[in-house]
């Protein structure tokens, strides 16, 4: 009997012993006695997506269809190399997407993000899509193994998602807490903070085409993306240095 099988037959079991017990107390102490959690998180990581799918009391989210398509599965735990530069490091997987860390080690840059299926993961200068992911012992976020062409970025660019953070040369500096502003004479803005260690130095505003100065060192606003659900883009800014 799978995990599942076994905590419904151990909720069932304790109600008719208790009846004066809530459903939700047999359930805590049925949860107890087989030591797992109820969730269907929990459940997604020890089993396989058809597993799951046996079970008509799961929650489970369908293997996307790739037939035509070159992807790359990239496993939660890993550091997968994109290119002899770039590299992904998978922090987490659910059902709706994944938390990624990319690092690119010749221009010393690198972007932390939340990424959902269908948007469009940044890492050192390209753009790969998140197509879905899976479960077989340890979460798996599936990209496009090639990376899209459209919006570009200068491969030197820091590039700030949003909800996301970056950072530049110098590891201790990092932007975040990005967000996307109205129109400003004809232009979006964005405003981000800059941070230093573990303290917060400055709050900047800007829009396409600005300077501004970040720890003693010159940005140009190079381009600035709101969210687009059509295309997958999350939304951020783009800086080059000057």
């Amino acid at each position: 009997m799978n995990t599942a099988g076994r905590l419904r037959h151990a909720r069932r079991s304790l109600v008719s012993q208790a009846p004066f017990l809530s459903t939700a107390a047999a359930l805590a102490i049925a949860v107890s006695s087989i030591g797992c959690e109820p969730t269907a998180g929990a459940l997604a990581e020890q089993q396989s997506p058809d597993a799951l799918a046996s079970d008509a009391s799961a929650d489970t989210t369908p293997t996307p269809d790739l037939a035509g398509r070159k992807v790359r599965r990239l496993v939660q735990g890993t550091n997968p190399s994109l290119t002899p530069d770039c590299s992904v490091g998978i922090i987490w997987v659910s059902r709706e997407g994944g938390g990624v860390s990319a690092s690119d080690s010749r221009q010393g840059l690198g972007v932390r993000q939340t990424l959902k299926i269908g948007q469009l993961m940044i890492a050192c200068g390209q753009l790969y899509q998140v197509l879905g992911t899976h479960f077989d012992g340890r979460g798996e976020l599936i990209i496009d193994s090639d990376p899209t062409p459209r919006p570009a970025l200068r491969p030197d660019s820091l590039v700030l998602p949003l909800g996301g953070e970056s950072y530049g040369p110098r590891s201790n500096i990092v932007l975040k807490e990005l967000v996307l502003g109205n129109q400003d004479a004809g232009k979006p803005v964005a405003t981000f903070q800059v941070w230093i260690g573990s303290k917060r130095e400055s709050q900047i505003t800007a829009g396409a085409g600005d300077v501004v100065t970040i720890a003693g060192g010159r940005y140009r606003v190079v381009g600035i993306e709101s969210v687009n659900q059509e295309t997958g883009v999350p939304g951020w800014v783009e800086l080059a240095a000057e």
